[in-house]
């Protein structure tokens, strides 16, 4: 992922540099940081919103998002997880919501969460990673490797809830991903927040070169996940989702517990994810047209739950 922006961004710095206007030793200083390692979330960000204000022709934020990229990347990257606020966000906090939810809503569903319940979270949430690394460390892996940020919110009261989102990752805050509080109230749900959610930024990662999914984006078919109908891509993703999620609850079975009620909701889990999988799996049979690393993938998570 940082190696295609590095491409891409090198492009615009020597396509459009009378816009751009950035010094030669920064844009090189950028290009060369995206090769080291991690950056912030903000980098990408920002280069979807470069992208757009050089498409509308809008000089000025062209030169603004060129030196905020500068600035950001040199910042250190370290694992957090922090509230969805102002002040830990910065022009972010208007920014990320745009990206994020531009294809369901013009609306915002996120708000900021009451420090002591952010508290209370990122506790349930480090103890999540905790439980993770114990039962499938490859996950855990995966989670330390693409993740700097959790992002903590709580619903917009402004809004209905039918506006309300559990968690959501996307290629264009790449690094961050961000979990409603509401949705996902206990230790065990934090749990299967990461495992839901770190399975869309893997795909995201296999799919930035190559698609795994070869359909038409107006193609739509009913999906495992959501009640409305959704491009094939999205019907993938929640079935692979559900893949590893059920596998997951399997694994973790396995360690046992002396509390019933967690036996019961992790059975529940694994059985739910499973059918889940199988039905997104038959939608998926009829319609989709996949790459081979996209088959390959399903055929898998078939394999390790049939």
């Amino acid at each position: 992922m940082r190696a295609q922006l590095a491409i891409s961004l090198q492009y615009l710095f020597d396509e459009f540099k009378d816009q751009v206007r950035l010094d030669p030793k920064k844009s090189e200083m950028v290009i060369t940081r995206l090769k080291q390692g991690k950056v912030q979330p903000g980098v990408y960000a920002r280069y979807y919103d470069l992208v757009f204000a050089l498409t509308n022709e809008e000089s000025r934020k062209v030169t603004k998002l060129a030196n905020e990229i500068f600035e950001l990347i040199s910042e250190p990257v370290e694992f957090k997880i922090i509230p969805y606020a102002k002040k830990e966000l910065g022009d972010d906090f208007e920014r990320f919501p745009r990206l994020l939810f531009a294809e369901f809503s013009l609306d915002n569903p996120m708000s900021t969460p009451k420090a002591t319940l952010h508290k209370q979270h990122r506790e349930k949430l480090e103890q999540a990673l905790n439980v993770i690394q114990l039962v499938d460390n490859a996950i855990y892996q995966e989670i330390k490797a693409l993740l700097s940020c959790v992002v903590v919110s709580v619903h917009n009261s402004q809004l209905s809830t039918a506006n309300a989102f559990g968690g959501v990752s996307s290629f264009m805050t790449w690094g961050a991903t961000f979990i409603n509080a509401g949705a996902y109230r206990t230790e065990h749900q934090a749990v299967e927040f990461f495992v839901h959610e770190i399975t869309h930024c893997m795909l995201f990662g296999h799919s930035c070169q190559d698609a795994l999914v070869l359909n038409s984006i107006d193609e739509s078919y009913r999906s495992p996940l959501r009640s409305q109908l959704r491009p094939v891509d999205g019907i993938y993703h929640a079935t692979l989702v559900c893949a590893r999620i059920a596998l997951f609850m399997q694994k973790w079975m396995k360690f046992g517990t002396d509390n019933s009620e967690h036996t019961q909701w992790l059975e529940a889990r694994y059985e739910s994810n499973k059918d889940s999988f199988l039905d997104g799996l038959s939608v998926l049979n009829e319609h989709a047209k996949l790459s081979k690393q996209g088959a390959l993938f399903l055929s898998q998570a078939k394999a390790a739950l049939i």
